[in-house]
């Protein structure tokens, strides 16, 4: 049997820092990631991960997260990111999609979300990303 514990406010053991549970429940992220880009397989490369079941490397920068448990809507916030060296003489592009149609090659889901990071070499060639992050803001299903 499921048990429930309900509450207006968490404190923390002091009683000086409070919030309010509806920070808590609507503003903290329900899905993140963080992994080395560039590693042999994404397997190895994952650093840190919650409500992420799968990670697929489409190719040289793009990525796929499958989530553990579905939001409620297409309706909410992806945000990714993507470091390099600076010293490498190479420039970075960084974005996200999550639409269907021209360019997304991705049906709009409550559970799957593709990035990308495109790097450019100073040789003008593409490179994946040393380390890459992202997280989702939304309501569960």
């Amino acid at each position: 049997m499921a048990s429930e514990l309900r509450v207006n406010t968490l404190k923390d053991a002091s009683g000086s820092n409070s919030v309010a549970m509806e920070y808590v429940a609507n503003g903290s992220a329900k899905a993140f990631s963080s992994f080395t880009g560039n590693a042999a397989t994404i397997g190895d490369a994952v650093q840190n991960s919650l409500n992420i079941s799968t990670f697929t490397d489409n190719g040289t920068g793009s990525y796929n997260y499958t989530c553990t448990n579905n939001f409620s809507s297409v309706n909410q916030v992806f945000t990714s990111a993507s470091n390099i060296e600076s010293s490498t003489g190479k420039a970075a592009i960084t974005g996200h999609w999550n639409y269907a149609g021209a360019g997304g090659g991705q049906a709009v889901t409550t559970s799957t979300y593709r990035s990308f990071s495109i790097i450019i070499e100073g040789n003008g060639a593409l490179a994946d990303p040393i380390n890459q992050s992202m997280v989702i803001h939304g309501d569960l299903a």
